[in-house]
């Protein structure tokens, strides 16, 4: 097993309860109902913020007087995000990186690029105790354990946070059947949720993780260096044609594995893809992501 010197975030939440972990645990929450897209819209609050990796953040947001969200979603969905930073109303979609099992609250990973608006907004403005206008959940990126015995997740970057999704899902409710994930980084420091994948492979037998990095690797990385390929891809999942794959990341890294399984004879049928940095127009009504203290709408609108 590879050992990555990241700082092991903690899996679970700390604002909840032993009282509603407890209830949770024996709750159909284990599986995972799921709302019309977009069918909640309204604020969350920002209870707490988690520094991954260098300009890499988690939010985690939750609803400050019902004790669980007030929509559900599937494992791999997402969020529609709405802010006003200095100018028009923006909107950007945001994986919900954390487990459906986890009903206190969500989370959403976002890496700051200097040229999008709205990461740069929640990484220099944006504090706990503030709030975010959303729509909720979004996406076709899901897998629950019934689709298939064997499920191989190829991340690209951030492309990770829908894959973190399904593995926290799978692992909190103790899966059977193998879960692979191909993550590919630039370098070590990069990999997101390092140290929690090392903590879920220690403890479930069938989560097999595969990470590579194509540069600035040093003497101290010691797992396989440079991009994605066919060769790492089939060494790395056996039967690789009898399992579903998922695929989430950056553009050309997302055409370039395509190509790989098409000649590993990987059908079309059994793979998903998700592009990444996809970008929502701005709607009417976005409102203002920091606020002080306004209570949020609890109302679910069916009405796109």
């Amino acid at each position: 097993m590879t050992r990555w010197p990241i700082h092991l975030p903690s899996a679970l939440c700390d604002q909840c309860t032993a009282s509603q972990l407890s209830a949770w645990s024996s709750s159909p929450c284990l599986e995972p109902a799921v709302c019309a897209p977009g069918a909640w819209k309204g604020e969350l609050r920002v209870i707490a913020i988690r520094d991954e990796v260098p300009n890499v953040r988690t939010f985690l947001l939750a609803h400050p007087t019902l004790r669980v969200l007030p929509f559900r979603h599937l494992p791999g969905q997402s969020l529609v995000l709405s802010v006003l930073p200095d100018g028009p109303p923006l909107q950007r979609n945001y994986t919900i990186a954390s487990s459906p099992t986890r009903r206190c609250h969500c989370e959403i990973t976002v890496k700051r690029n200097g040229h999008d608006a709205v990461s740069c907004y929640l990484h220099d403005r944006i504090r706990v105790g503030d709030w975010l206008a959303i729509s909720a959940p979004n996406g076709e990126l899901t897998f629950t354990g019934h689709e298939a015995q064997r499920i191989v997740l190829i991340a690209g970057g951030l492309g990770v946070t829908p894959m973190m999704s399904v593995i926290r899902y799978l692992t909190d409710v103790s899966w059977s059947g193998h879960i692979h994930l191909l993550y590919s980084c630039r370098t070590p420091r990069d990999l997101v949720f390092a140290g929690e994948l090392e903590s879920l492979q220690r403890r479930h037998a069938n989560l097999h993780v595969t990470a590579t990095v194509t540069r600035h690797y040093g003497a101290g990385w010691r797992g396989p260096t440079g991009r994605l390929t066919a060769e790492l891809i089939r060494d790395s999942v056996p039967d690789l044609q009898n399992c579903r794959i998922y695929l989430c990341g950056p553009p050309a890294m997302m055409t370039a594995v395509e190509s790989m399984l098409d000649a590993l004879d990987v059908h079309p049928q059994q793979i998903k893809t998700e592009a990444f940095h996809r970008r929502i127009p701005a709607g009417n009504g976005a409102r203002a992501a920091a606020r002080p203290s306004a209570a949020p709408s609890t109302t679910s609108d069916s009405g796109r």
